[in-house]
């Protein structure tokens, strides 16, 4: 790609692109893995990235429905292990936030 762009901007934004359509067609590994061989470097702020920000926040709701019901079969008197095994989750997690939940 180098060869194909002298201009490092041009570079970069077609990098960036390549790296979004890796994640649309679901081969992000395999091109994440080419760049990262190539012997230039890059910065790919994927802090930044829109697809990384939404997943990211797809994430936190989750994990926030996940805690509420933990709390919720908890606090109606149901065991841990019970728990964990209706919400698919490690026991330790459940314990976990059950014990983060009681601190005062």
């Amino acid at each position: 790609m180098k060869k194909l762009t002298p201009d490092e901007h041009q570079l970069r934004k077609y990098v960036k692109q390549i790296a979004v359509l890796a994640r649309l067609r679901k081969i992000k590994f395999l091109v994440t893995k080419i760049l990262e061989e190539m012997p230039i470097t890059f910065d790919i702020e994927i802090e930044k990235d829109v697809l990384y920000l939404r997943g990211e926040a797809k994430g936190e709701a989750k994990g926030k429905v996940e805690t509420l019901a933990i709390i919720k079969h908890w606090q109606k008197g149901m065991e841990v292990p019970m728990i964990a095994n209706v919400l698919n989750l490690p026991i330790k997690e459940v314990e976990s936030i059950i014990t983060e939940f009681q601190k005062p």
